[in-house]
């Protein structure tokens, strides 16, 4: 039977019904790849170096033959892997360009029974595509706020409440403060955090709107796509604003769960920012068990360096909302959702 080979656009509907497998080399997997794809490498990191040594000095039929060497005793092992991994389901395959390695992997496995797709194009065809994505998906409004004024909460609340929402500090295992990591797993590497951001978004009905918190080019140590930071600052704003007491009740409920040493840690990556008296202060505060005094400690710095960030990325100041001290975030979706209503975001 001849096998149809899919585009990108139609790659998250077959992924609900069958299983992506990289073939490409350990490391090229390790740097990037599409979410919840498996590895199942056709060449090892070595074999792969030296065959693009044999084609660049000897060309492409030595280095086909070389890699034949090492590839035709692992055969039968591909074989019983993939059947594992696919346990009846269709496959998925791809490479860098969607040419040899994904396509002789997909005639040995339909060789043995298997139902097989290449991704056309491979990985790099994709990458091309998620871009577009970014650049286009949905219409994004933007929630920002300062340090402590409850804009991941709201964006829970908007995904419980059946909105589409886009948690790049999720994506990137940070919250995008010295204190940003704590109790994190580690963040991504670059490429992989933009093809997390691609997937999630090309999962989401393009035509609906995309709830987004406000970020700068910067999430921990990665950068964000220069596409997503353009969006971010030409989409519609949603400016939050709470009071003081409640946002510095948020900061301890988040974080004062940590050990001191760690929130001590963190304080100290932006002393001198704060100034040494400031530091002092606070990591006093923080051995005392007095968090609600050392969270107030670092709005100090945070608001300021928000108030910043924010007139360069948003100028106009956006739509400016209020929640109330005792104000649950289910009610300030609805008030968000009847300005919606009134064209007044």
């Amino acid at each position: 039977m001849p096998r149809q080979d899919t585009s990108p656009q139609k790659l998250h509907a077959l992924m609900r019904v069958g299983i992506c497998v990289d073939v490409r080399s350990p490391g090229e997997y390790r740097e990037g790849h599409i979410p919840g794809a498996l590895s199942m490498p056709l060449l090892s990191d070595a074999e792969r170096a030296i065959t693009g040594i044999t084609y660049k000095q000897q060309g492409r039929e030595a280095a086909v033959q070389q890699a034949l060497i090492w590839v035709g005793p692992k055969m039968s092992g591909f074989v019983d892997q993939a059947r594992r991994l696919s346990a009846g389901r269709p496959l998925i395959l791809y490479c860098w360009r969607g040419g040899m390695r994904s396509h002789s992997m997909a005639w040995l496995l339909q060789q043995a029974g298997l139902e097989v797709t290449v991704l056309e194009g491979g990985y790099r065809n994709w990458r091309r595509f998620i871009y577009d994505v970014m650049a286009t998906w949905g219409k994004w409004i933007v929630i920002g706020g300062p340090t402590g004024s409850g804009k991941t909460k709201l964006l829970h609340a908007l995904k419980e409440s059946g909105e589409q929402v886009l948690d790049l500090e999720s994506i990137a295992n940070h919250r995008g403060s010295a204190f940003g990591s704590l109790g994190l797993p580690p963040q991504p590497g670059n490429e992989q955090f933009i093809n997390d951001i691609g997937w999630r978004l090309g999962g989401m009905k393009r035509g609906r709107r995309i709830w987004v918190e406000d970020e700068s080019s910067m999430i921990g140590s990665l950068h964000v796509p220069e596409v997503v930071v353009g969006r971010l600052s030409s989409s519609p704003f949603v400016y939050l604003q709470t009071d003081p007491v409640r946002r510095i009740r948020e900061l301890v409920e988040e974080y004062g769960q940590h050990p001191p040493e760690e929130l001590a840690g963190a304080f100290q990556k932006i002393g001198r920012k704060i100034g040494g008296q400031y530091l002092n202060q606070a990591l006093e505060a923080i051995h005392a068990g007095r968090l609600d005094e050392a969270a107030a400690i670092a709005l100090r710095y945070y608001d300021k360096a928000y108030a910043q960030s924010m007139a360069m990325r948003h100028p106009s100041g956006g739509r400016s909302i209020t929640w109330g001290e005792n104000e649950e975030a289910i009610h300030v979706y609805k008030r968000l959702i009847s300005l919606i209503n009134k064209n007044k975001i």
